[in-house]
This record gives structure tokens, sequence and C-alpha cells, in this order.
């Protein structure tokens, strides 16, 4: 088990709220954040025409509500999911402990963690009814419990939510009973598979080189989740004297999941645009150059927290790097409703093309050329 960095041994009230951390760190950040992904998933979605419904003849609209509901439920999934994974993340592996249990701050952290997975599993519960309405193309009035199990235990996208409620449930559960560094250690690991799921359906699965598409999206979201849950973690912390050393900590995981993130988006995009030119000659493309705007944006916060506000928090000056943590939260809100958009925007590449190859569908890439030494040895398929 990784040490913390530092021991705390300051008495804290364990019982305090959770909450009311969230409330003193600027509420106007938490507000502000929601406001911007929700306005940015709207106008990016309707830019993608993720919210036009279906425009093929003869095939049935489940109405404008799940249209709409479709993209913002994977938005509040995405975003519950991703503090889960800071709290649990920072909990177990950057707070202070004492000896084999967690210390105040992590505690506080892992009951928060343990309430807002439980909105988790809500949540991928609810996306599972409106995907069923979605792939019937039946409204939610009409969709049946029947057909939601139908859709969860023999489609693909259904049998992935299944897997994150059970998996955000089961996070729910330890973070709020765990008291020891292991159990919180099990909570981050599961939370961390929590998200994976959806990565396995959908753009990347159904993509031509999906071998390609699925493991660059995984470790896409899962960097993801780490960096953008660890800001959201951060800024809950208490005491703020523990900052001192799990800010310094925590800038040096960020960027590595920086660059993770970064790397493995390029290569996704490059899986699913097909060519350069439909960069810039597609919607699709035009969102992704949104989103790597974006992130280069929350880069550069971060930059900007390793050469100056991490020197103030160290002279004990904390103002200049919460403000900046403040706005990182609302550019990866931006970030954050992007990304939804795009998993409901089609891709220039289709998912299902007019010629159908049984071989490419099965395995993800054509028949290779017929077997020689040569070629076992040096034929490479990059993944």
């Amino acid at each position: 088990m990784t040490a913390a960095p530092a021991r705390d041994t300051g008495q804290h009230d364990t019982t305090a709220p959770a909450a009311t951390g969230l409330l003193g760190t600027g509420l106007v950040w938490w507000l502000g954040g929601a406001a911007v992904a929700v306005t940015v998933l709207l106008l990016a979605a309707g830019f993608g025409g993720a919210l036009s419904g279906s425009r093929l003849t003869g095939l049935a609209d489940a109405g404008a509500v799940t249209t709409i509901a479709l993209p913002v439920l994977r938005l509040v999934g995405d975003v519950v999911a991703a503090v889960t994974v800071g709290c649990t993340v920072f909990a177990t592996f950057l707070l202070p402990g004492l000896d084999r249990t967690v210390g105040p701050a992590a505690y506080r952290l892992l009951r928060l963690a343990g309430l807002v997975a439980g909105v988790w599993a809500l949540t991928a519960a609810g996306l599972l009814v409106v995907t069923t309405s979605d792939l019937l193309g039946r409204p939610l009035s009409t969709t049946t419990p029947r057909a939601v199990l139908s859709v969860a235990f023999s489609v693909s996208q259904g049998q992935a939510l299944v897997w994150q409620v059970v998996l955000a449930t089961t996070v729910a559960v330890l973070a709020r009973v765990s008291l020891t560094r292991t159990g919180a250690a099990f909570a981050a690991v599961i939370g961390l598979l929590g998200v994976v799921p959806p990565a396995l359906t959908g753009h990347a699965s159904g993509a031509g080189g999906h071998q390609l598409a699925v493991s660059s999206l995984v470790i896409h979201v899962v960097a993801a989740a780490v960096w953008a849950g660890g800001v959201v973690a951060l800024l809950l912390v208490r005491p703020r004297r523990l900052l001192v050393n799990v800010a310094p900590a925590f800038s040096r995981l960020a960027l590595v999941c920086f660059v993770a993130v970064a790397a493995s988006g390029v290569v996704n995009a490059a899986v699913r645009l097909g060519s350069l030119g439909a960069l810039v000659g597609s919607r699709y493309g035009l969102l992704v150059l949104g989103k790597a705007a974006a992130i280069a944006a929350v880069g550069a916060v971060g930059l900007l927290h390793r050469r100056w506000s991490l020197r103030r928090l160290d002279a004990d000056r904390p103002g200049a790097f919460l403000q900046l943590a403040g706005g990182e939260i609302v550019l990866l809100a931006a970030t954050f409703g992007l990304a939804a958009a795009l998993s409901r925007t089609p891709t220039p590449v289709p998912t299902n093309p007019d010629e159908y190859d049984p071989i490419t569908g099965l395995l993800g890439f054509p028949m290779p050329p017929p077997v020689t030494a040569s070629r076992l040895l040096g034929l490479a398929l990059p993944e």
C-alpha cells in the first residue's frame, strides 16, 4: 500500500458532514461548473445533431424527452463517476492516514464518495431505461420493465450499464463502511473499473480497428476520471493545511493523467475521423477540436499551478491556488459537456458501413494476408 506523504496528527471531527466542505470551497465555482457543463452539452449536442432524433424514414423515434435525457444523463453519470473516483483515490493514496486506518480528512472524502457513488448507480439505472427507449424507438411512457430487462441482459449497451450499476453500488457500500486504507483501496479500484464498461460499447466498439479505439478510450476515460475527480477532491480537502503536502503530489499525478488523456484522445479521434480532412470538414471533427482546446486550456492551468500557485500555497497563501483550481473546475465541466455531446454525435467513419465485412466486424480489422514466417515476425497491428 502506498504510504501517505505526511502524517496528520491533529484532532478533527470525523462526523462533520462532507457537504460543509463543498459549500465552503466557493459555491459559485460549483454552480458555475454545472451551468457551463449543461450549456456546453446542449449547444454541442444541437450542433452535432444529437438532439434531432431519428432522421431515417420508417424508423420509430423515441421522442424529445429520450433524445435530450440521453446526453444529459450521460453527462451526470460521467461527472459523478469522476468525483467518486477522485475522492476514493485521494482518500487511499494521497491523504495522510493513521497506521492502517484512514485519517479524518480521508474519512470525510470516503463518506462523500459513498453518497456520490449512490447517485452514480441511480444515474446508470436511469440511463438504462432511457437507452432502452432509444434502442426500441418507444417513448419513455411506453417503455416496459420487461423491455428494460431484455436490453439489460441481451444488448451490449444494456449489459455495460448493468455492470456500472453493480460496481457503483459496491463502491457506495465500501466507501460508507470502510475505515481501513485497504477498504478504501478496494473502493478506488472498483470505482476505476466502473468507468470502463461504457467504453467497451458504442462508437469505439463498432468502428473498424475497434481494438485500438476501445483500448485508447479505456485509457482516456480512466485518466480523465482520476484527473477531473482529483481536482474536485482537492478542493474538498479539509483542513486546508493538508494542501501543502497533497497539492504537489496530485500535481504530479495530474500531469501523468493529462499526457494519457491527450495521447489517447488523439489516437481515438484518428480512428473515428478516418482522415485529417474530416477534422475540419465534419461537425464531429469540429467538436473534437473544441474538446482538444478545452483539454489544452486545463493543461495550461495545471502549468500555472506548478509554476505559480503551488509556490504561493507553500508560502501559506492558498487564495491564488484555490481560485485557479475553481477556474479549472469550470474548464473541466466544459470538457465533460463536450465529451457527452460527442458520445451521441455521428462519426465520419460509419460504425455500420453499407458493405459489411464479417471478418472486420468480428476481429476489428480486415483478414490478414497469407501467413508466412516474415509476416508472423514483422506484421504489426498497433494497439
